[in-house]
């Protein structure tokens, strides 16, 4: 009987822990607040969710320390597990226009020692 009530009260625990690791979460758009479909939430280099038609994703956060959102478009959001809320907002990449861009020929000597004096210039403005 006792080993009845200790295998009860296990398996309850062992449900509440498997139930309070999921998180549901919705993504929606920064500029109007519309659920995004078809963000990807990354766990270092694996996929573990993608949000469907309504921008919802349920995601096990077990082993979870991180997650990085991704959606074409949108600026890549990287939030720790402790960050994470019920809504997340993702905001679209801007534009930028070029007005001209100039192509030099380079050979590689001369490419390595302009990368060189280039972070040799940031450590000194400590940058």
């Amino acid at each position: 009987m006792k080993l009845n009530i200790l295998f009860f009260i296990l398996l309850t625990l062992s449900f509440t822990k498997l139930k309070a690791q999921t998180k549901t979460i919705t993504i929606v758009s920064f500029n109007d607040n519309k659920p995004l479909q078809n963000v990807l939430i990354y766990y270092k280099a694996d996929i573990i969710g993608e949000t469907d038609k309504t921008g919802k994703v349920i995601l096990r956060l077990n082993l979870v320390d991180s997650l990085t959102l991704v959606k074409n478009e949108y600026i890549d959001v990287v939030l720790a597990k402790n960050q994470l809320s019920e809504t997340v907002t993702l905001k679209k990449n801007q534009a930028i226009t070029l007005n001209e861009v100039v192509i030099t020929p380079m050979n590689a000597k001369t490419l390595l020692k302009k990368i060189t004096n280039f972070f040799h210039n940031r450590d000194e403005d400590g940058i």
